[in-house]
């Protein structure tokens, strides 16, 4: 009979850097807005799923590029609600393009919002990395709660996450330069650090790096997801099996979202470069692995507050040794 033996578990946990003060300055929307494959997805998305004539809310609007498009998608009225100052520079924004009759921008918390009619979409760029790991979220289901009609459309509509074990050379690359002394310093510790990271737009991750197929974390239905399960931990254990003998190293996680109306945006390994690049969660020292061993990953990822998640991953080989 095949005994399975328990290899080598390795544990991480990682806070992503607070992105918060990014959204409320130029640097990380003008990344956004560059960002063709992102703005026309979302773009035609808009054009195929906003009624003419109809309301649209805007959550998190930014610069207010997703209300003007759905005033081009001919919007009677779009709200757009920004909490930060940015809501400012999007309201010149707006007016310099001549929509400010239609787009009104809304300097407040969705939260704090009491809507003054019912929409026919909701809009909002609210994802992460790896979709959840902003906890952006939970205040745009609320809004959906309090705003949209029986029967509108969520943009995007729905989310999938997904992740496989790899080896990523670039950053083993980077460890064995911290382990090596560099400058006949020890500095141990700077590799150890890395390992309590999360790196995001690692656009160098590609398809040839991951050690098994693929497989769905968890998947996001923007419609009828709850607030209060938004609120609670995204966890999930899966199972994957190695394609070939090895090493890894890390995790990768990307998203796919199906933003409504037909239209599909991807940050897998096979799609072209883009803001969010892939996402990769590194392990504390790299594992070997042999073709059809078992990888079992426990995956969480918890809110902390606005804008702030903390992420845990376990890894754990299960080798097959046969015995008489």
């Amino acid at each position: 009979m095949p005994d399975f033996s328990n290899g080598p578990k390795l544990r991480a946990e990682a806070k992503p850097p607070d992105p918060e003060w990014d959204y409320a300055t130029w640097p990380m929307h003008r990344k956004m807005l560059a960002d063709e494959i992102r703005c026309t997805h979302f773009r035609e998305a808009l054009l195929r799923v906003v009624p003419r004539g109809g309301t649209v809310l805007d959550v998190g609007a930014g610069t207010g590029i997703l209300s003007i498009f759905a005033a081009q998608a001919g919007a009677r009225k779009v709200y757009a609600v920004e909490e930060t100052l940015m809501a400012l520079e999007a309201r010149e924004l707006v007016a310099r393009n001549g929509l400010a009759d239609r787009i009104e921008i809304l300097h407040s918390p969705i939260e704090e919002l009491v809507p003054s009619e019912k929409v026919d979409v909701i809009v909002s760029e609210w994802l992460g990395g790896f979709a959840v790991d902003e906890n952006m979220l939970p205040p745009v289901l609320l809004a959906r709660d309090r705003w949209l009609k029986p029967g509108g459309a969520m943009i995007p509509n729905c989310v999938d996450v997904w992740m496989a074990p790899c080896f990523l050379p670039d950053f083993e690359e980077k460890r064995r330069f911290w382990l090596g002394k560099p400058y006949g310093v020890d500095m141990a510790l700077v590799a150890e650090r890395m390992c309590c990271e999360i790196f995001y737009e690692q656009h160098d991750l590609s398809r040839e790096h991951l050690m098994s197929e693929s497989a769905v974390l968890w998947t996001i239905d923007s419609l009828s997801e709850t607030v209060d399960r938004s609120q609670k931990p995204f966890e999930t254990k899966s199972i994957f099996i190695a394609l070939r003998s090895g090493e890894i190293n890390g995790l990768a996680a990307w998203f796919s979202a199906d933003l409504g109306g037909g239209v599909l945006i991807s940050t897998d390994p096979d799609s072209p470069a883009n803001h969010w690049g892939r996402v990769f969660l590194p392990l504390t020292r790299p594992l070997m692995v042999q073709q059809g061993n078992t990888i079992e990953v426990n995956m969480a990822c918890h809110p902390l507050g606005p804008l702030a998640t903390r992420s845990k991953w376990t890894v754990m080989v299960k080798r097959i040794r046969s015995t008489a």
